[in-house]
């Protein structure tokens, strides 16, 4: 009796896929792990430039009327508007207390006086707040300020 004519099965056997397995996942942590590093440099260059943007419509603003926003019932968000060259009509920014729902169009204003601004009172300048996505919070330090921000203790939004 012969044997040739039998044939051996092949295929891979259970430490092999499991050894391919992990290794598959190894790359997936590492892929997913690089993604959300990219996202969250992204948003907060969004954030960046939504505060850049909005510290130069506030410049326009000054230059288009000789003073920054005055303080009082109506937001910078209306004082801007009465000016084409500070209007954030279709800018994507919005003025307001910044949180990583929101998104990152959203920048918080501070004008500054010499003490808490009263209502109706001239700012002196102003600091831009926005949200900062690599601390999960809105940024101790503003990104952009402009006039004499030595005391900016009124907060307007």
């Amino acid at each position: 009796m012969t044997f040739n004519n039998i044939k051996k099965e092949r295929g891979f056997t259970i430490v092999e896929l499991l050894i391919v397995i992990v290794v598959i996942g190894i790359l997936a942590a590492i892929t997913i792990v690089a993604y959300n590093g990219v996202q969250t440099r992204a948003r907060n260059s969004a954030a960046q430039s939504a505060a850049e943007n909005m510290a130069k419509k506030l410049e326009a603003f000054n230059a288009a009327t000789g003073t920054y926003p005055v303080n009082g019932p109506n937001t910078v968000t209306t004082q801007l508007a009465t000016q084409n060259e500070s209007s954030l009509t279709g800018s994507g920014i919005t003025v307001g207390t910044p949180t990583s729902a929101i998104g990152s169009g959203t920048v918080q204003v501070k004008l500054c006086g010499s003490a808490t601004l009263a209502t109706g009172a001239t700012a002196t300048g102003y600091q831009v707040f926005r949200w900062d996505y690599t601390n999960n919070a809105i940024a101790s330090t503003p990104d952009e300020s402009g006039g004499t921000t030595t005391v900016c203790t009124a907060q307007t939004s």
